[in-house]
């Protein structure tokens, strides 16, 4: 699926096996595939990101709990959620007060907002390594 607009799955809404290429997109429901966006991934559900993701910002809603079985590429990333996984970031990765992070964060700034939780490894790089 392809397109330069902006993708919304609904609550009750489901895509698998396939890769969707946008400029935003705000998962509510089920994603099992491979995310390339252009511009923000919002995620809101529960569930596992079977597939590669690269975007410009990543934001794991409050409440949000996903495991991504494959490397997330992205320029930043704010987590209010529940994220297991790898996620490697140009900019910075903030952690707000709600967050649980299970995985490598690798980052070349990282902001951790008192009540944050992270649990593995941080590697701290220049912006032109990740």
């Amino acid at each position: 699926i392809q397109t330069r607009g902006n993708i919304v799955i609904q609550k009750t809404g489901k895509v698998s096996g396939v890769t969707l290429r946008c400029h935003h997109l705000t998962v509510l429901g089920e994603l099992a595939g491979s995310v390339e966006c252009s511009g923000d991934l919002v995620i809101r559900s529960h569930g596992k990101i079977i597939g590669n993701v690269q975007c410009r910002h990543l934001r794991i809603e409050k409440g949000a709990r996903v495991e991504f079985l494959n490397p997330v590429h992205a320029a930043t990333a704010t987590i209010d959620g529940q994220v297991r996984g790898q996620i490697s970031c140009t900019g910075a990765v903030t952690l707000e007060k709600r967050a649980l992070l299970h995985g490598l964060v690798r980052t070349s700034s990282l902001v951790v907002k008192p009540g944050a939780k992270h649990t593995g490894t941080i590697e701290m790089v220049t912006a032109s390594q990740s």
